[in-house]
C-alpha cells in the first residue's frame, strides 16, 4: 500500500525498538527520509544497518538519554 511518504522527512523518537522501530522501518520502506533517536545505541545502529541492507536509504540516528 502506497502511503505517499516518498521524499518526505520524518523524525521519530524512541525509534530504536518496539513501535518506534516499526514506524522507522515502515516509513523507510515507503521511501521516506527518516531520522530517529533512542537511548539504545546498539539497537539503533542495527536497525539502521538492517534498513540499508534492504536497499532503502539508511536513516540518520543518534543515541540520547
Amino acid at each position: 500500500m502506497d502511503l505517499g511518504l516518498a521524499g518526505k522527512a520524518f523524525i521519530v523518537t524512541g525509534g530504536g525498538s518496539g513501535i518506534g522501530a516499526a514506524i522507522v522501518t515502515a516509513f523507510a520502506l515507503q521511501g521516506a527520509r527518516v531520522a530517529f533517536v533512542d537511548v539504545a545505541a546498539a539497537a539503533s545502529q542495527a536497525l539502521a544497518e538492517q534498513i540499508a541492507a534492504g536497499g532503502q536509504a539508511a536513516p540518520w540516528w543518534r543515541a540520547c538519554d
